[in-house]
């Protein structure tokens, strides 16, 4: 309508009123679907293992291999998800699918060493263990697509453009956690081997520089985020 020379709008649906904001959703919300998905997981386990104790022997093995299923595809759903948050190019994906082979395959060498040194009851091709081998390969994988998604948001929020910036914090994000684990660990060898046999100290000695700088540009891009967040808060307050 128009008044006095001033024309006005009347509020359409999509528009409310100033003091009728809507209301967010806060953490309350999601604390209760947290609380909601844990209950449903232990009774879901509780009733699980009700059903294999009384389940007759020749039953139980299809029945872990199938919890093994579920809770590995259930892990690299939720990966999964994290990732797809984020857009990402066609170089990057080769270079997480990339690591996701490598991942892969260090796990498989990793418990064939164990169940050559005798760690492992039953060696790991044996009918039995076809169920935890592949719910320990998707968490080996959904850990290493939980790390590519924390790469890409640090490329979000930091707007990184530069296609080789991008796949050195997506790979970064990927080797997170195991070169945390691989700076305790891998001085071990490097001491132990560096009499008997020097080539391998040099070659552990490597891993262990290269889990250092890993850990240094996550720690870099992580302030780097950290910083631009607080930025963008007081400039927004």
């Amino acid at each position: 309508m128009v008044s006095d020379g001033i024309q006005t709008t009347a509020p359409g649906p999509e528009q409310q009123d100033e003091g009728e904001a809507p209301s967010p959703r806060g953490p309350e919300h999601r604390l209760f679907w947290w609380f909601c998905g844990v209950l449903g997981a232990n009774v879901v386990s509780i009733v699980w293992l009700a059903v294999r104790a009384e389940s007759p022997p020749y039953l139980r093995g299809i029945l872990d291999s199938f919890m093994h299923f579920a809770t590995g595809a259930v892990v690299a759903y939720f990966a999964f998800r994290a990732l797809f948050l984020y857009s990402f190019h066609l170089l990057e994906l080769l270079a997480i699918v990339l690591v996701l082979s490598l991942g892969v395959k260090l796990t498989l060498d990793t418990l064939n060493s164990l169940s050559g040194l005798g760690l492992l009851s039953t060696p790991i091709d044996d009918a039995g263990r076809v169920g935890q081998m592949f719910q320990l390969c998707l968490i080996t994988s959904s850990f290493l697509l939980a790390g590519a998604a924390w790469g890409l948001h640090h490329c979000t929020v930091l707007k990184l453009e530069r296609s080789l910036a991008r796949v050195v914090s997506i790979v970064a994000g990927m080797l997170a956690l195991p070169a945390a684990a691989g700076i305790a660990a891998f001085p071990v060898p490097v001491v132990r081997k560096l009499v008997d046999a020097p080539n391998v100290a040099l070659l552990w000695l490597l891993l262990w520089l290269a889990s250092i700088l890993v850990t240094g540009i996550n720690t870099v891009l992580f302030i780097k985020t950290l910083t631009l967040r607080e930025e963008i808060k007081a400039r927004n307050f």
